[in-house]
């Protein structure tokens, strides 16, 4: 009895694996065939696409960048005339600086000289 219940045990498990092996067969290939008609190329678009829609942002675009350097180029003008007023102006107070000394080098002299006569 015990070597009749081994064989059913092993018969179980034979027939077990086989079932097993047939349905991972059976998967693998329904999964190929599958995989094989259900390949899809998707395309979309936009139904109010337009090329000139980018053609005009470029056009903008290009416009853009050209006020810009326009006004960098005037920014660069406006920065070197301030640069040489700044020079000429700095030239000015130097001067007016040596006048005033000489100004102020002359009343001492004439303060000296008037309290060196006698009264």
């Amino acid at each position: 009895d015990a070597h009749d219940h081994m064989h059913a045990s092993i018969l179980a498990g034979f027939c077990l694996s086989i079932s097993l092996l047939i349905l991972q067969s059976a998967l693998l290939i329904s999964n190929s065939d599958l995989d094989q008609r259900h390949r899809f190329l998707w395309v979309s678009y936009r139904s109010d696409y337009s090329d000139n829609l980018y053609i005009n942002q470029d056009v903008e675009l290009t416009q853009l960048k050209s006020e810009l350097r326009d006004a960098e180029r005037r920014q660069s003008a406006e920065i070197n005339r301030q640069s040489q007023e700044i020079a000429r102006l700095s030239k000015d107070v130097k001067d007016l600086s040596q006048q005033l000394k000489k100004a102020h080098d002359l009343l001492q002299s004439a303060d000296r000289d008037r309290s060196c006569i006698p009264q």
